[in-house]
């Protein structure tokens, strides 16, 4: 394996632990049995940083963990395939406009549109899994911790994108396509 293969592999780890640990650690429980959590921020901020693929599995690894640590063991699949997909979207949106001066409101863009994915999917679950009726009930509490990812993640990311030293070590900068 090539060095920056082994380098973007343990920091995907590290940030793997790090969705795990701020989506699991402080849980803020919503009225319709669910939680909303930080683990959406670290999701863009680690696609930043290690690209498509390595986002994918670390935002989706370790968001399904604080799942099946938090006791919600049934959505833990689902929450690989929409938090893996949150992290891909977001860097495919992102990495277009990180070199320009469109970069911060892209961050806000790609930040929206990734979370529109995780509104729509734990819908698109929860219908499945108890009821359209009951779907509904969960959107309040998703469109909340969407706010909050959305809002931290712009900052977060629109912070990197000024820092030279983290741009140059991004994925946003080195073009890659996994």
């Amino acid at each position: 394996m090539k060095q920056k293969n082994v380098q973007r592999l343990v920091i995907a780890a590290l940030f793997c632990a790090l969705i795990c640990a701020a989506t699991a650690a402080l849980p803020i429980p919503l009225g319709n049995g669910g939680y909303a959590n930080l683990g959406d921020t670290l999701i863009a901020v680690c696609s930043f940083f290690v690209g498509p693929l390595w986002g994918f599995l670390a935002a989706g690894l370790g968001s399904s963990l604080a799942d099946l640590f938090l006791s919600y063991g049934i959505y833990a699949p689902v929450t690989f395939i929409i938090k893996g997909t949150m992290a891909l979207i977001y860097i495919l949106i992102f990495r277009r406009f990180a070199k320009t001066k469109a970069a911060i409101p892209m961050a806000l863009v790609a930040s929206v549109v990734a979370e529109a994915v995780m509104v729509g999917g734990y819908f698109a679950f929860e219908c499945i899994l108890y009821s359209p009726a009951g779907a509904l009930s969960g959107i309040p509490g998703n469109l909340i911790q969407a706010a909050v990812g959305i809002a931290c993640s712009t900052v977060l990311v629109s912070l990197f994108s000024h820092n030279k030293y983290l741009m140059k070590h991004s994925s946003a900068n080195l073009g890659l396509v996994l």
